[in-house]
């Protein structure tokens, strides 16, 4: 079926990177073999089957003698392998294959930096990779012939593998091949909101908030109000903290042992359920009381950050009562809209990584925990002269990538994740101490948690496993010195309630849902929760039952157990279940705040005002990014930014790019570099047939020079629009503006137009500090000359925009006071792909005058096309020069 010659070592190479690493990750999963491994292997065959038949296929692609089909072979087979290393690293991270909803995270810096470039495994891979190559080359010099027919056996196998049961007790990666299921995702498209009715008074009544529980102990009086602490830590599991796992039978290789301490000597909850996975969910979920959407839509923080909360979250209600409201986080604060969504949920004071700038180690994602908490410390002692406050801190020293100062010390073997993991816990520990250290302790309550739970990999198989991902925690540091260990379930939406409870400060209790912790209930109560990257939702009922759901409610499966070690092994099997409970939580927790549809939101703005650009490599820093809106059919996205530099001598590039549904549908093209005064007015739109899910507008901007530069933002917003009567829905991307103009009106580019006016700027640099000379004048033409210039590089230009087919023209008349040696003439471009050019190099000598010229014929546009003066002395001599003049030209040709 999959050709003659050649085919079976083609057929080899496909096969080799996938299953190696799929090798390779059930050996370090250690976990058994089982019936699901079978249909994964199965799956996995089948796959590399059919990539076979794509590559054998394309080498029938004629032209060239047969190169344009080797190489789409081989562009192919690159997708192919780079799928396969990218599922290998997305297994080891999140226990789940790779979904179309990750590869939004190939526009962020951070990522790709630090974990797409990154190989857990590089000797496995690269030994996997070189046998792959060898392979897949040797088949190509056997010259295989493409396969004529089979195509039905393809389908046939496809559809056989796809109607395979699966085993929802075990992670889906054994059971599926990467491939297969980026396809079967793909096809299912979004999960949207499970279309039950009726009810929902049912489960708001169930979820209201609860205070009438009896008090775990006597709630203090306090004469000031006391400052409320939440430290959120970065995908910390509840397993991670030995006094908590013992309350279930686990025991980990991940421990943190401080907080273990922190755990036994205070309050502690340790079956702590979390709703949902990825961080803005989470955090949702703290500071706002409430459940996150258990779909995957839109995401409430979104939600909220483009019109407003639909309830009052804890910031909001402490803010009323006089609290000094601050947020911090080392991560970029436009990623998520955080910038945003902190503001409208009560926080006066929100500072990100533009705040965290030094550490004792520095990622993608902002700098160690260690660094930020000390820093963090520092503003929690301003705040505290001034009256009470609260505060919220978010780190990211366990995110992927993990960030520990190589002087750490720890075993050699020890995991990365558990050094990482012991180093936030030390650093933690060492926050504590400081505010108890500068009397802070005495009137704070602390709740240190996490917003998500990266969860057990390797230890623990089944139902263990597949919910550890939503075993949360929750430590509580009281004044009085209180201490409680709860054992029954509780969830990350019970926090905000609680700490109002405590503190005496109930009257906006109705605002949120749950229970408070520090209270007992008489009656046991269901929990729902969900995660979206292993497509599930969960429903723990009241006498500890489990029902596990894929996002469409199809084939949901019950479990039950004979104790209350919920995260604990001993979960059994109990059949299929209906669900319809579990449904209708799903539905009412995306009820308040509903995808944002032209009846809704039809404006998001994205960020606004002043913002310090400090990264000057990759992709740079975000300016917004992260929205995922939602609008119905017959609308399209409109994207509209207004931006303006500032900052002596500042250049800065940008790019954008909008995706659907976590695909890229459409890059700007690459936008001129803009400095200092230069403002860009860019629109752009994107429309399909049927609903837009999922849209995300992202913008980056890196500085070109490292100078204080910062960009004014006029304006960054998304809009949904009706179409117009006539517009064609299927229309895709369109470029409506692209104007780049001097805030002194001095010249403009507008490629739309396809009428560009090239202007210059009136600067000299000397190298190497690139410090500005005032040695240029401008013609009556408008020519630049130089006049007067002493250095060891002179600089004409530079010219901005450059158009393509033109001529340009350097010329420099200098008089050689002392010394000798060479000099001549360099055209540059700073950015683009003109080729250096080098004039005629002549030979100087005191009391000489020389005329040096350098021309370049443009065939694409030049940004920053330089003239540069290069005066060489001879041997150790020194050699002084005077520039009587010069000037540099562009002609349209």
């Amino acid at each position: 079926m999959l050709g003659t010659r050649g085919a079976m070592w083609v057929t080899l190479a496909t096969l080799t990177l996938p299953l190696g690493l799929r090798v390779g990750a059930m050996i370090l999963d250690g976990s058994p073999l089982g019936l699901a491994d079978l249909r994964g292997l199965a799956s996995e065959l089948v796959a590399a089957a059919v990539w076979t038949w794509l590559l054998l296929q394309a080498l029938r692609v004629p032209g060239a003698k047969g190169w344009i089909g080797r190489g789409l072979a081989g562009l192919l087979f690159f997708v192919w392998g780079a799928t396969a290393f990218a599922n290998f690293e997305h297994v080891l991270a999140n226990d789940a294959n790779i979904d179309p909803a990750n590869f939004k995270y190939l526009g962020d810096p951070a990522f790709v930096e630090g974990s797409a470039l990154r190989a857990t495994h590089p000797v496995l891979l690269g030994v996997l990779v070189a046998a792959a190559v060898l392979l897949f080359g040797y088949g190509l010099y056997r010259k295989p012939q493409a396969p004529r027919r089979g195509v039905g056996w393809l389908v046939v196998a496809v559809a056989a593998v796809f109607a395979l049961p699966v085993d929802e007790a075990r992670p889906r990666w054994r059971q599926e091949a990467a491939t297969l299921g980026l396809a079967r995702l793909t096809a299912a498209g979004a999960g949207g909101v499970a279309p039950v009715t009726g009810a929902y008074q049912g489960v708001a009544r169930a979820l209201a908030a609860d205070l009438s529980g009896e008090p775990r102990f006597v709630f203090p009086q306090f004469e000031r109000p006391p400052n409320i602490l939440i430290v959120m830590m970065e995908g910390i599991t509840g397993g991670y903290i030995p006094a908590l796992a013992a309350k279930h039978g686990v025991t980990l290789p991940v421990k943190m042992p401080k907080l273990s301490a922190l755990a036994e000597a205070h309050v502690a909850a340790a079956t702590v359920v979390a709703h949902q996975r990825q961080t803005d969910r989470g955090e949702y979920t703290l500071l706002c009381g409430d459940l996150p959407k258990l779909s995957r839509t839109t995401p409430k923080m979104t939600d909220v950050a483009q019109r407003g909360p639909t309830r009052r979250c804890l910031p909001d209600l402490l803010r009323a009562r006089g609290y000094q409201t601050v947020y911090l986080q080392p991560a970029p604060m436009a990623f998520m809209l955080k910038d945003q969504f902190m503001a409208k949920v009560g926080f006066d004071d929100s500072r990100g990584a533009d705040f965290f700038q030094q550490g004792y180690e520095k990622g993608g994602w902002g700098i160690d925990d260690k660094a930020f908490f000390e820093q963090s410390l520092a503003v929690l002692e301003e705040k505290h002269a001034k009256g009470p406050w609260m505060a919220a801190l978010m780190t990211v020293g366990t995110h992927h990538p993990l960030l520990v100062p190589q002087s750490f010390p720890g075993p050699k073997d020890e995991d990365e994740f558990a050094r990482a993991a012991r180093y936030t816990d030390e650093a933690l520990d060492q926050l504590i101490a400081g505010l108890r250290a500068k009397g802070m302790l005495a009137n704070t309550v602390v709740i240190v948690t996490s917003d998500e739970a990266r969860g057990i990999h390797e230890e623990y198989e089944g139902i263990t496993r597949t919910i550890s991902q939503n075993w949360g925690f929750v430590v509580a540091l009281l004044p009085k010195g209180e201490r409680a260990m709860i054992t029954e379930p509780v969830a990350l939406s019970d926090v905000a309630l609680s700490l109002l409870d405590y503190t005496g400060q109930t009257d906006g209790a109705a605002e949120l849902v749950g229970r408070s912790l520090f209270r007992r209930y008489p009656m046991p109560r269901a929990i729902a929760f969900a995660n979206i990257f292993q497509r599930r939702a969960f429903y723990l009922d009241e006498a500890l039952g489990l029902t596990i759901c894929p996002e469409d409610f199809r084939g949901c499966r019950q479990f039950s157990r004979d104790d209350a070690k919920v995260f604990g092994p001993g979960w059994r099997d109990g059949g299929r279940d209906r669900s319809r409970r579990l449904q209708q939580v799903v539905a009412w927790s995306a009820l308040d705040t509903r995808e944002a549809r032209s009846g809704g939101a039809s404006l998001v703005q994205l960020n606004k005002g002043l913002v310090p650009i400090t990264r000057d490599s990759g992709w740079g820093m975000y300016l917004f990014g992260g929205q995922f809106l939602y609008a119905d059919a017959g609308q399209k996205a409109v994207v509209d930014v207004d931006v303006e530099v500032e900052g002596e001598g500042a250049v800065v590039q940008l790019s954008s790019e909008l995706n659907v549904e976590y695909e890229d549908r459409y890059k700007v093209p690459e936008l001129p570099p803009l400095f200092e005064g230069d403002r860009l007015r860019l629109r752009y739109s994107y429309t399909q047939p049927g609903p837009l899910k999922r849209v995300d507008a992202e913008m980056f901007a890196k500085r070109l020079l490292a100078l204080p530069t910062r960009l004014i933002v006029h304006r960054a917003e998304v809009r949904f629009v009706p179409l117009a009567e006539g517009e064609d829905e299927a229309a895709g991307a369109a470029l409506e503006l692209l104007e780049v103009s001097r805030r002194d009106g001095e010249g403009l580019w507008h490629p739309l137009a396809k009428a560009p006016r090239e202007t210059t700027r009136d600067s000299v640099f000397a190298a190497p500090s690139y410090r500005f000379r005032p040695c240029v004048q401008r013609d009556a033409g408008g020519a630049l000359r130089a006049v007067g210039c002493q250095a060891d590089r002179v600089v004409l230009g530079p010219y901005r925009h450059a158009p393509p087919k033109s001529l340009a023209n350097a010329r420099y008349r200098v008089r050689i006071t002392d010394g000798k040696g060479q000099a001549w003439v360099n055209l540059v471009s700073r950015w683009g792909r003109v080729r250096h050019r080098t004039g005629v190099k002549l030979a100087v000598e005191a009391g000489q005058e020389v005329e040096l010229k350098a021309s370049a014929h443009l065939a694409d546009v030049a940004h920053g096309l330089e003239a540069q003066l290069e005066i060489k002395p001879e041997g150790k001599s020194t050699l002084s020069f005077e520039v009587l003049e010069g000037e540099l030209t562009v002609t349209p040709r």
